[in-house]
């Protein structure tokens, strides 16, 4: 297969590097030249356009940020339509799952394969391979595009239908935040009760309270990471508290919990658990 892949930033660059590295032939382009740098002088072919990739691709791949992102390059700028019957078109952004739903009746119209298949972890998670896919496709869609995801994602999982990879993307991160919302307020009472919070943190990243949510905040995040995620993960609450409105669950503590956290990474009051 000839593989096409848009959406260079932090996550999409070292998976593209690992694309064209397992072996693939691999088509890219970018907003922004400064992006496509690190691709130049290898086999990587950049195109002009998100329709030269689509018209070029058996199979591409796109990590953009949001929905006016994807709606761009899939739909404005026609890579969706440039696509041949039975191609595949890997959406690994985190948006909407009424845009995934849009985008699915156009791709239906035209015989190519939507695989709803946003990603979780980090940077380094994606340089190592060690990614996980949270696909919503049809069991066609996982078996084609399985050897290609493979070269970035240590696990892929299958969850249900078209949408349901979304729903479950931005149910993990809400999770994430609640869970760091429980964390910050034990940490808070801690200090309430004349213990110090910070120490507190350090010492529940290595006891039975544990959590990778607490643990990234005290040994991983800086100003500059909390001012970054919080954008992104208020998007991704905001769209799972949509979801549930939409489904009429007006009770969902899960995403109150997370709502309460998000402008902790705004105020710094987050940092205590750095301290």
């Amino acid at each position: 297969m000839e593989l096409g892949f848009i959406g260079l930033g932090d996550l999409g660059a070292p998976m593209a590097d690992r694309l064209w590295k397992a072996g693939w032939p691999l088509h890219i382009w970018a907003r922004r030249q400064s992006t496509l740098d690190q691709f130049r002088g290898t086999p990587v072919k950049i195109e002009d356009s998100p329709a030269a990739v689509g018209g070029a691709c058996d199979f591409v791949g796109l990590c953009v940020t949001d929905d006016s992102d994807v709606r761009s390059v899939v739909l404005e700028q026609n890579l969706l339509s440039s696509m041949r019957p039975g191609s595949v078109l890997a959406i690994h952004s985190t948006v909407t799952p009424g845009l995934i739903k849009q985008i699915e009746d156009f791709a239906t119209e035209l015989g190519v394969l939507l695989a709803d298949a946003p990603i979780s972890g980090t940077h380094e998670d994606a340089a190592d391979g060690n990614l996980n896919v949270l696909l919503g496709a049809a069991p066609e869609v996982h078996k084609l595009g399985l050897p290609v995801w493979q070269a970035f994602a240590k696990n892929i999982f299958l969850v249900g239908p078209t949408g349901t990879g979304q729903v479950f993307k931005v149910l993990n991160n809400t999770l994430l935040c609640a869970n760091r919302r429980v964390a910050m307020d034990a940490i808070e009472l801690a200090d309430r009760l004349g213990l110090d919070g910070g120490e507190v943190a350090r010492c529940l990243v290595v006891t039975s309270a544990r959590s990778y949510a607490l643990e990234s905040l005290v040994t991983k995040y800086t100003p500059a990471i909390a001012e970054h995620a919080a954008p992104l993960l208020k998007k991704d609450v905001g769209i799972l508290r949509s979801v549930c409105d939409s489904h009429e669950l007006y009770d969902a503590r899960v995403v109150d919990l997370a709502e309460k956290f998000i402008p902790m990474l705004s105020d710094g009051s987050w940092e205590i658990a750095s301290a």
